[in-house]
């Protein structure tokens, strides 16, 4: 988010900032104060990053009159998050006409709701959508989302990092590949990873026993948890993760589709990451079901009172 105010050049120090914010907000554990400079090299409005949803909530809301001398105005930079809806039939048509698109929309702030398809083209029960506001990201996350009655689990999209698919390097794309191309399944070179008929996997990276891009690898993981970081930080923040380190950083189970012929090198990942958010999720979800029938009954007899 941005704060902007009249005076903000005269808090020359970081320590200056930071003592008025908790004055005006109560808001001391700031990770980020940037100050963002005009032409003429005089500050405009401070860029201001929180670990957790509440002090969020405090720096959005409205400040006291005499912040910063003169007062602020704070306002919400607009960020894209991405979630994942599970369950929609297969069938169900998706696109900007259909009911469950136009629902999600006005009731859940969500859009660019599409249909996700696997690597053969055909069509999976999962929906990828985005959210611009932090509210509507959290508000899914932990209650998932109603349509036509039914209720639909919401986990977010934590993006792959991607290795070079000629090499398997961490440090490179195909397009700027010169090396020698390496099947990423068994690291040989005579053949391509969807030819492999390997039955085990060795890293081409550091020859440990599984694909380079595996969260097995310690600098792949390190890699996937910078290119979510903000993400992450939410989570963590709203107590859906324990720390950062759990959803990428943990050691996976082996699973079975490694000792197959490869077939969608992200699979195994994505499997891995919903499962540790699906058990996150749980306890929210078991809440918020008790919340819903305790109303349920509260309503049931009320209206037999009447």
């Amino acid at each position: 988010m941005s704060s902007y105010a009249q005076n903000l050049s005269q808090f020359k120090t970081i320590y200056n900032r930071i003592d008025e914010i908790n004055r005006c907000v109560g808001v001391n554990n700031l990770e980020m104060i940037l100050p963002i400079l005009d032409k003429q090299s005089k500050i405009k409005n401070y860029k201001l990053r929180v670990k957790n949803y509440e002090d969020y909530k405090k720096l959005i809301d409205r400040w006291p009159q005499d912040s910063f001398k003169t007062g602020v105005i704070a306002k919400s930079k607009p960020i894209e998050f991405e979630i994942l809806k599970h369950g929609v039939k297969k069938n169900r048509k998706i696109n900007h006409h259909s009911s469950i698109v136009k629902e999600l929309s006005n009731r859940y702030g969500i859009y660019n709701i599409r249909r996700l398809f696997r690597h053969d083209k055909t069509p999976c029960n999962k929906l990828i959508a985005k959210c611009n506001e932090i509210f509507d990201f959290i508000r899914v996350l932990k209650y998932g989302v109603v349509v036509n009655k039914y209720k639909y689990q919401v986990l977010p999209n934590i993006r792959k990092y991607k290795v070079c698919n000629s090499c398997g390097s961490l440090s490179h794309q195909d397009k700027d590949c010169t090396a020698q191309q390496r099947c990423l399944k068994c690291g040989e070179h005579e053949h391509k990873i969807k030819h492999c008929q390997s039955k085990t996997s060795t890293c081409v990276n550091c020859s440990g026993q599984h694909f380079c891009f595996s969260i097995k690898r310690v600098k792949y993981t390190q890699k996937l948890n910078q290119i979510n970081r903000f993400v992450l930080k939410i989570l963590s923040g709203e107590n859906l993760i324990e720390n950062e380190r759990d959803m990428v950083g943990f050691v996976a189970t082996k699973d079975s589709n490694e000792q197959n012929v490869f077939t969608s090198k992200h699979q195994v990942l994505q499997n891995d990451i919903e499962n540790i958010i699906n058990n996150h999720l749980n306890s929210f979800n078991s809440r918020s079901t008790e919340l819903e029938n305790s109303t349920s009954l509260q309503n049931q007899n009320l209206s037999e009172i009447k």
